[in-house]
């Protein structure tokens, strides 16, 4: 992720839209987003007609990578696909 505009974080292949106001922090490998509290997410919608959203569509295969650094809560958290 590159980029936080308004509530559109924009990435290098894949733009998504942020809930509940998360930053954008040094991560690993450039910048990454901060999710800190409830209720913070991203969203990409429906992606159908995308091979990451229809895997048919994939004809080279799909790799989904990414760092999670897990702290601490009092309260519950998820990691969720609809």
């Amino acid at each position: 992720m590159d980029i936080l505009q308004a509530d559109v974080i924009v990435g290098d292949r894949l733009n998504g839209t942020v809930v509940g106001n998360p930053s954008l922090v040094g991560g690993v490998n450039g910048t990454a987003i901060s999710l800190t509290q409830y209720p913070q997410a991203i969203t990409f919608g429906s992606l159908r007609d995308e091979c990451a959203g229809n895997l048919e569509l994939c004809k080279d295969g799909f790799t989904a990578a990414f760092w999670i650094r897990v702290q601490v809560s009092s309260s519950l958290s998820y990691i969720n696909q609809r």
